[in-house]
């Protein structure tokens, strides 16, 4: 359970920007055999904002996130992250302007996020001394604390559907 919850904050960590709610029972984990899958996550409206694209996201949902983790050779082999459909419905951006208070609430929004996932990972750290030595056999204080690692990805099928209003 403390292990699952630890693999939860990571995975809000670098996925929390993009996707809504992401929570432990939304994912399957063979622990040894390295696969984190994930299913029907739902995407923030914002979740393409930093693409620059001229579309705007209305809904978009994940089928499926696999991640595949070679807990043994972390920082040798590539972390796969394989995207099974992208389902995105959208709008064309035709009114493209800077807002200097939103992009500065997106920043105060991405700090946050920051903070609370180090504040997560710091508790769950606690939790796991105190109660199992399990985590940092296996690394993953490293992990968190921001060691590089590869990560390969791999996205199919993408849908989507436009929406134009007249």
């Amino acid at each position: 359970m403390v292990f699952e919850s630890y693999v939860v904050s990571i995975l809000n960590k670098f996925l929390g920007q993009y996707v809504e709610n992401l929570d432990a029972s939304q994912f399957q984990m063979s622990i040894w055999g390295g696969d984190v899958k994930l299913e029907n996550l739902v995407l923030k409206e914002n979740a393409l904002d930093e693409l620059d694209l001229p579309v705007k996201v209305l809904r978009g949902h994940l089928g499926q996130l696999i991640l595949k983790i070679p807990w043994k050779n972390l920082y040798l082999e590539p972390v796969v992250a394989k995207v099974d459909g992208v389902y995105l419905l959208a709008r064309p951006n035709t009114d493209i302007k800077y807002n200097e208070v939103k992009e500065e609430k997106i920043k105060q929004e991405k700090k946050q996020q920051e903070l609370t996932a180090i504040e997560e990972a710091i508790k769950y750290a606690e939790e796991a001394k105190n109660k199992s030595k399990i985590l940092y056999v296996l690394g993953l204080q490293s992990l968190c604390g921001g060691g590089k690692f590869i990560i390969e990805a791999v996205v199919i099928p993408v849908h989507v559907k436009f929406q134009f209003s007249f």
